[in-house]
């Protein structure tokens, strides 16, 4: 004699307490006929003869859990899974009471997918090839894309600026050098690194940022040329590159104050202080005036 597992829980459920008597009844029956996998084969004879009533497929309305998977069985579909405490995917063919429960899987054709007909894996595979043909759609419009995107690509390598080979790149290099020499005589002067990789790299990165902006790399050569130093560095072709945001923003100027500006200063911020000082002894109208505040506001006035 077999036993099941049953939900003690289901007394306290909306949908299960709106269920007329014979519904309720019915799940119970379901529950406790069903084979191993959870499929009842309905025998509306056996039913009729055991609520002594009609039982219709309609009576099945309304029983959660419980799905036709084909015109005379129904699937319960958390069964498995409240029974045994395992999901149908983690079914293990070396336990023999799982062996059981495959087997019963496989004779209703639920191995796969438990909550799928036989009238969905129909549907499945016309859905399969309305993807394929998407698929075969979706491919050939990469395939332009792709050609015109390669074309492109073509027609920019062929004037690409940045080709170390392109006489438009070399002369721009050669006017930025020259450029260089001529407004940066207190720079350090350009040596053989102006043919290296990373110089002909920087100067590149430059054209790419500004748009070959000739008269910007002026105002660079004069800002840098000015500065000399940024830090205790000083200022060569490949730093002032390197550095051109800064430079052209006056990021690295000195702004330090000279020795005679910090004392004008603090001699301004101490004769505030004295005024506002005396004007509050002043509100205070004490008579007669000391001594030390007469020199005082004499001091101010010969500061004026």
């Amino acid at each position: 004699m077999s036993k099941r597992l049953t939900d003690t829980s289901i007394w306290n459920k909306d949908w299960y307490l709106d269920l007329p008597l014979k519904k309720k009844l019915l799940l119970k029956y379901i529950f406790d006929n069903c084979d191993c996998a959870g499929v009842y084969e309905i025998s509306y004879r056996t039913l009729k003869h055991c609520f002594d009533e009609e039982i219709t497929k309609e009576d099945f309305n309304d029983l959660r859990q419980i799905r036709f998977i084909s015109e005379n069985k129904v699937f319960i579909e958390d069964f498995i899974e409240f029974q045994y405490g395992v999901t149908t995917d983690k079914l293990d063919p070396k336990k023999s009471v799982h062996k059981g429960i495959l087997r019963c899987l496989k004779k209703h054709q639920l191995l796969d997918n438990p909550f799928e007909t036989v009238k969905d894996k129909d549907k499945d595979k016309y859905k399969d090839k309305d993807k394929d043909k998407d698929i075969d759609k979706v491919k050939d419009i990469n395939k332009d894309i792709n050609k015109n995107i390669n074309e492109n690509v073509s027609k920019y390598k062929k004037i690409n600026i940045n080709s170390p080979t392109n006489e438009s790149y070399n002369k721009i290099k050669n006017t930025m050098l020259d450029t260089y020499k001529e407004l940066c005589p207190h720079l350090i002067a350009i040596s053989g690194e102006a043919n290296s990789k990373r110089t002909g790299e920087k100067i590149r990165q430059y054209i790419n940022e500004t748009q070959n902006d000739m008269e910007l790399f002026k105002k660079l050569c004069t800002k840098a040329d000015k500065l000399k130093k940024i830090g205790t560095i000083n200022i060569d072709f490949e730093t002032m590159l390197n550095c051109r945001i800064g430079i052209l923003n006056g990021k690295y100027e000195n702004n330090e104050k000279t020795e005679e500006e910090k004392i004008n200063e603090r001699a301004k911020r101490e004769l505030m202080a004295t005024k506002k000082l005396l004007e509050e002894y002043k509100n205070l109208k004490c008579d007669p005036m000391p001594e030390s505040f007469k020199k005082l506001g004499e001091k101010l006035r010969s500061m004026k």
